[in-house]
């Protein structure tokens, strides 16, 4: 069970890695969801996903890792004369490393501050390639409010969306589940959608 426990808390270490620089990279939320953005073919919701239950593994066997080493862990807070000493060098070392990563962070102290300022760019850079949705979670509205909200008919929409070969069976389904059903973006589908002329803006 050791064994185990040490190879799972290595192997969930090293795919928390990886999510980590994902979701430190790609686009914020409000982007990434408007256009159904994926790496490796996989959705930033998805990714955060398995961030969530593989940290939660790796919090499980670090628990159980400390639980099989107890007496080594022991060992390191004990002193030359064999005696536990909880604030000892190594101890405080470490307390010091990981107290100044916290409060470094609130108080923008290097290198947290340039690792967060990095994140900033990265997502900033990220959304610069892609154009914003035309209000909070757009993707989350149905198909019949998203028009409403567009001055756009939802028989016309669906229309020049059949024209392209994209079916709406129902306007109550959001714009990301008729999306996804037709392999494309809530984006994709509002450009074909959207207002350019007078004959699609709903009558009244």
């Amino acid at each position: 069970m050791r064994k185990i426990t040490s190879l799972t808390l290595v192997i969930s270490g090293c795919i928390e890695l990886i999510t980590s620089i994902v979701l430190y990279m790609i686009p914020s939320g409000r982007i990434a969801y408007w256009h159904d953005y994926r790496f490796i073919g996989l959705s930033k919701a998805q990714w955060r996903d398995i961030h969530t239950t593989v940290g939660a593994l790796f919090l499980l066997v670090a628990f159980m890792h400390i639980y099989f080493n107890w007496r080594p862990i022991l060992a390191y807070l004990k002193n030359k004369s064999k005696r536990l000493t909880i604030f000892n060098k190594n101890f405080n070392i470490a307390l010091v490393i990981s107290l100044y990563c916290m409060v470094g962070t609130l108080y923008s102290l290097p290198p947290m501050s340039q690792i967060v300022q990095f994140s900033k760019y990265l997502t900033v850079r990220g959304n610069s390639m892609y154009t914003e949705p035309p209000y909070h979670h757009a993707e989350k509205s149905s198909f019949k409010k998203f028009c409403a909200a567009m001055s756009i008919s939802p028989e016309v929409a669906a229309d020049l969306l059949k024209q392209q070969d994209i079916l709406v069976d129902d306007f109550d389904k959001t714009m990301e589940q008729i999306a996804q059903k037709n392999n494309r973006s809530s984006q994709q589908l509002y450009e074909i959608i959207k207002p350019d002329d007078a004959s699609r803006v709903s009558h009244r």
